[in-house]
């Protein structure tokens, strides 16, 4: 059985309007909603039974991001999930449904769980490995103030082949607000 995509966005949407999504805590009801996100964003996906496994693990958290369908429904279109490992976190999986990119869900996700992380106290870095090839994503990360800190060669498995993943780092702290 494979699992539902997530809705098209709304014909009276125009494309690219900002939405203020309801970022929340992931839920078991939303995995079919999850893991159809990261197959329609990712050549190497999650599977649903590891998304399950994220819910019940006590280092890891993860949210959602909702945005309003017909009859002013919400519908899960985007996802994040942390891992917790003090003195560091790292974003494992990071992304928003093609059709609904660029209209601030995935800076509102990011900004979400980098607050809450950074709140804690007791993390001091997060890291995340991203594409070399996904300039968007890099930009996005630069804005929330990642570096490029290292490269992991072939680490993402494609259809055309391997890429390299550039390794990104985030102080948290004083200096280090979000934005």
């Amino acid at each position: 059985m494979s699992a539902p995509k997530p809705p098209s966005p709304p014909e009276a949407l125009p494309p690219r309007l900002a939405l203020q999504p309801v970022v929340r805590p992931m839920r078991g009801e939303d995995l079919d909603a999850v893991t159809a996100i990261s197959a329609a964003s990712f050549a190497g996906p999650w599977s649903r039974r590891a998304f399950a496994a994220e819910l019940r693990n006590p280092h890891s958290r993860a949210w959602v991001a909702e945005a309003p369908i017909a009859a002013g429904r919400p519908a899960v279109v985007g996802m994040i999930v942390l891992w917790l490992l003090p003195p560091e976190a790292e974003i494992a999986t990071f992304a928003v449904h093609p059709h609904w990119r660029g209209r601030g869900l995935g800076r509102a996700l990011l900004r979400h769980a980098l607050a809450w992380v950074c709140r804690r106290g007791d993390v001091q870095r997060v890291f995340l490995e991203v594409r070399v090839d996904n300039a968007p994503a890099q930009a996005l990360y630069r804005a929330f103030g990642f570096v490029e800190v290292g490269r992991r060669r072939g680490y993402y498995h494609t259809p055309q082949g391997r890429i390299d993943a550039l390794v990104m780092r985030r102080p948290c702290g004083l200096g280090s607000p979000v934005p």
